[in-house]
């Protein structure tokens, strides 16, 4: 068995609040030795994945719940250029590798700021090598791939480069500003401008304006005692589902609490984290408060590193979470109204709201993009004037109608009303075994009462 040795390098990102340098800003150490620039010209590292367990114990919980199982780690693939220095270092250890030695070496990809500080990185543990291949990047240069697959990836952050650096470069953190604007009550017909996220981690807060979007999070509500449609079994009578939320964006010298997170969740320590994604109105000020609770990451998508890429490198993470709405509170009873027609037979709704882009131009109108979902029974009553609507728009005819759901409390009086107005036709299915059809809509304007 092969014992874990001391790193003889950190992969650190900075953390102040802008974005690293373009995607050629990056080194690489292997087992501390540092390659020569340019000579790894690019570089991609498969998704990180875990699996996830479900923990639901019975009906006296409103939500599905769920841990984190195994993870999963993939591969990463190195393009080095042909006759170089770092091409022979590598060579001689696959060589090795394929002469029965159990040599694994430790791979660190350190992200460069634009004053040269690494902040960010990512530390490759005890990596195997798999095969190497003649081939040509992105540029058509001749290179070889080098393809190695790592026992574990350690997320680095400026900490941990504190403890270490011997220079005099200040890694102090700075929280990224929240918005000067004071929060204000929500009007019915709101638009955004954009958003930011908090993560509440053991050290702290941090804000993060610097995501460029957000999407998911639609919530599952069941009306029906069983859920027909193989689509939905996730959701069952008694329980809400909440579908995962994924951010993506430029990755920053920042999340810090987000690296630590992903550390911890596939190290086996404490994994729960409250994420709150508040909205940016673009009157100016906050609106609407979502809590994400319980969250945890299920996969995150590295950046794809090359020296040839001047644009931004993007980083994506997508949660598992529990989206707290007081007013769904319970086991939640409904009524579905097409114009002012009522749906009798509805299997299930749901909203998906928090398709949010950010720093949107004030002109660009609503940052928001509303997508709704209605499954309905094969026999459900006020069916075929929807199923005529989405004729007519399948035909070139797109017309604009208004739909509502009414929620009602176990005492059988009303507690809120979504309407969803202008809203248009985007997909429809047939489930072949049930005959459940399922309706998606896009929603111009979303009103709660």
């Amino acid at each position: 068995m092969n014992t874990l040795q001391p790193l003889k390098l950190f992969i650190c990102l900075l953390l102040f609040a802008g974005p690293l340098q373009a995607a050629g800003s990056f080194k690489v150490l292997i087992d501390g030795l540092t390659s020569p620039a340019n000579e790894i010209t690019e570089i991609e590292i498969d998704d990180l994945i875990v699996d996830i367990r479900e923990t639901t114990t019975g009906l006296d919980v409103e939500y599905r719940l769920y841990a984190p199982g195994s993870t999963h780690w993939g591969q990463a693939r190195f393009a080095v250029a042909e006759k170089s220095k770092t091409g022979e270092v590598l060579k001689r250890w696959f060589a090795e590798a394929q002469r029965g030695s159990q040599a694994r070496k430790s791979v660190s990809i350190i992200m460069l700021a634009d004053d040269g500080s690494t902040d960010r990185s990512y530390t490759l543990l005890n990596c195997a090598p798999v095969k190497v291949a003649p081939a040509f990047d992105s540029a058509r240069q001749a290179v070889n791939i080098f393809e190695v697959i790592p026992s574990q990836v350690i997320f680095g952050f400026a900490s941990e480069q504190r403890a270490i650096s011997s220079g005099s470069h200040d890694f102090s953190f700075r929280e990224v500003v929240s918005d000067p604007w004071p929060t204000q009550p929500r009007s019915p017909f709101a638009t955004l401008r954009g958003f930011k996220v908090q993560i509440e981690g053991p050290s702290g807060k941090e804000v993060d304006t610097a995501w460029e979007s957000v999407s998911g999070g639609e919530i599952l509500i069941n009306l029906a005692s069983s859920a027909s449609s193989q689509k939905f079994t996730t959701t069952s009578p008694g329980h809400k589902s909440v579908n995962s939320v994924t951010l993506r964006g430029a990755m920053t010298n920042t999340r810090r609490e987000l690296s630590q997170w992903i550390n911890d969740t596939t190290q086996g320590k404490p994994w729960k984290r409250n994420v709150t994604l508040t909205e940016l109105l673009s009157a100016g000020g906050d609106g609407v408060v979502h809590s994400l609770e319980s969250a945890l990451p299920r996969r995150y998508r590295f950046p794809r590193l090359s020296i040839y890429n001047d644009r931004p490198l993007i980083e994506e993470v997508e949660l598992v979470v529990v989206r707290s709405h007081p007013e769904l509170a319970g086991n939640p009873q409904a009524t579905l109204h097409l114009e002012n027609n009522p749906v009798q037979g509805a299997l299930l709704v749901g909203i998906q709201d928090l398709n949010i882009q950010n720093n949107l131009p004030p002109d660009k109108g609503d940052a928001r993009s509303v997508l709704a979902t209605i499954a309905l029974q094969p026999s459900a009553e006020g069916k075929s004037e929807i199923l005529e609507w989405f004729k007519l728009a399948d035909a070139g005819v797109s017309l604009p109608k208004q739909l509502s759901v009414t929620l009602y409390r176990a005492d059988g009086l009303p507690s809120r009303t979504y309407s969803w107005l202008d809203c248009f036709p985007v997909g429809f299915a047939t489930d072949d075994k049930t005959g459940a059809q399922t309706f998606q809509l896009q929603v111009t304007k979303v009103q709660v009462k």
